[in-house]
């Protein structure tokens, strides 16, 4: 299943939404659109000006056509995560401004507002690791494109870097040191 736009009033954003196999038992998500346009890097990461979004989210989560017939109050803890990905991807494009690995992007002014149906207040964007090192960069008409995870944080997570009593670099090798990889995993225990 793919959400295509028809219509937008900012930058049109595709999500392709690939459902879990035996060999990749989760959901992935990716977004197209957002490197159409090139983000507002420092001069000296230009080469980085263009990237696009993962997402991935457990085997067990609904697909889209079952969130879509679900009641809107219990679709809520099942859409966020879609609804994230689309305002993270729009935010270099809204704000003239740029994401890059260890940047954070928060739900609400509070680090401790979470995304609705969700016990997450931002994400930290970095290295897609579900997938192989090959697929986190292409060429597109000989601009490269690369691809960055997102990795849903626990307010106090996300308290802990703000505050800079830790990285976000150092927040994802945490990540890597427990086995765990870009989006949602269910039960994940906080990381600091």
């Amino acid at each position: 299943m793919n959400i295509f736009e028809q219509v937008s009033d900012h930058m049109h954003l595709h999500l392709y939404i690939w459902a879990p196999t035996s060999r990749r038992n989760m959901w992935t998500v990716v977004t197209a659109g957002m490197s159409a346009h090139a983000m507002n890097t420092p001069p000296e990461l230009s080469y980085y000006s263009r990237v696009e979004l993962v997402f991935t989210l457990p085997a067990t989560w609904p697909s889209i056509e079952d969130i879509e017939r679900m009641p809107s109050i219990r679709a809520n803890e099942y859409q966020w995560p879609l609804e994230v990905m689309t305002a993270v991807a729009r935010l270099p494009y809204l704000y003239n401004t740029w994401l890059a690995r260890g940047h954070t992007v928060r739900n609400g002014h509070e680090s401790d507002d979470t995304y609705a149906g969700s016990k997450f207040s931002g994400v930290l964007v970095d290295g897609v690791t579900s997938l192989p090192h090959t697929a986190q960069l292409m060429e597109v008409n000989g601009t490269p494109v690369h691809f960055l995870g997102l990795y849903p944080l626990y307010p106090q997570e996300l308290h802990n870097i703000l505050r800079r009593h830790i990285t976000g670099h150092e927040w994802f090798h945490r990540c890597l040191e427990a086995g765990f990889h870009e989006g949602l995993l269910t039960e994940r225990p906080l990381l600091g």
